[in-house]
């Protein structure tokens, strides 16, 4: 799906409005919402998935910004369309501006996506946000977890679902993540900026001996903007 490059321009997008190195910690159970707080009730959430508003016509891309580099993906939206399609909805709404990689392991993994992990760190950074719905898991065996790949985190309990808006940048081939979640998309520029993010692992993470938890993680790398290019 790589071509008209040249060509790209800003558009609207039409929507509605593990334990060690390589496993990626599972979101909550399907059916399982953390309880608000007094700092997390003002986190954007919609009612439902955003329907589907892909032209099969058009290829897909998205600009990552950050303060050390922008980041290019390219969107499979005819193997994934309904993660493709939740993503550019998110992007489009501003719902990734100002969210942060609050995640980050060496060789492993950048994620993002959590709305309570915001860069003024005003909603208690918790793992487990999302934008109030999921989505229902698109493996795809030509989409595998090797370097650069885009993915949406998993739902712990489920082999079916994944989160509506918690994505991860693969630093490194991970294949024992294969069928686990859906592969939306992959780096075609820009993994040199996301292996220079800020190293995190919470401790409401999963951790190992290899990679220990960290109290109070310094704050992640922000994202600037996510912007939607259609060709």
């Amino acid at each position: 799906m790589i071509g008209g490059l040249a060509a790209a321009a800003l558009v609207p997008f039409a929507g509605s409005s593990g334990g060690n190195v390589d496993r990626l910690r599972p979101l909550p159970k399907e059916g399982e919402t953390p309880q608000p707080t007094a700092t997390s009730v003002s986190v954007k959430t919609y009612p439902g998935e955003p329907a589907l508003a892909l032209d099969p016509s058009r290829q897909y891309f998205a600009v990552i910004k950050t303060a050390k580099g922008d980041i290019r993906l390219e969107l499979f939206d005819d193997l994934a369309p309904r993660a493709v399609n939740s993503f550019l909805f998110l992007a489009q709404e501003g719902f990734y501006t100002g969210l942060t990689f609050y995640r980050v392991l060496p060789n492993f993994v950048a994620q993002a996506g959590d709305p309570t992990c915001d860069a003024n760190a005003q909603f208690g950074c918790t793992g487990t946000g999302g934008p109030g719905y999921l989505l229902p898991l698109e493996e795809n065996g030509q989409l595998t977890h090797v370097q650069g790949a885009v993915a949406f985190a998993a739902v712990a309990g489920s082999s079916s679902t994944t989160s509506g808006s918690q994505f991860y940048l693969l630093l490194s081939d991970s294949p024992t993540l294969n069928g686990e979640d859906t592969v939306f998309g992959r780096i075609v520029a820009g993994l040199d900026v996301a292996q220079k993010f800020i190293q995190r692992n919470p401790c409401f993470e999963a951790s190992s001996s290899q990679n220990p938890c960290e109290e109070s993680p310094p704050l992640g790398d922000q994202i600037l903007s996510v912007s939607v290019e259609v060709v």
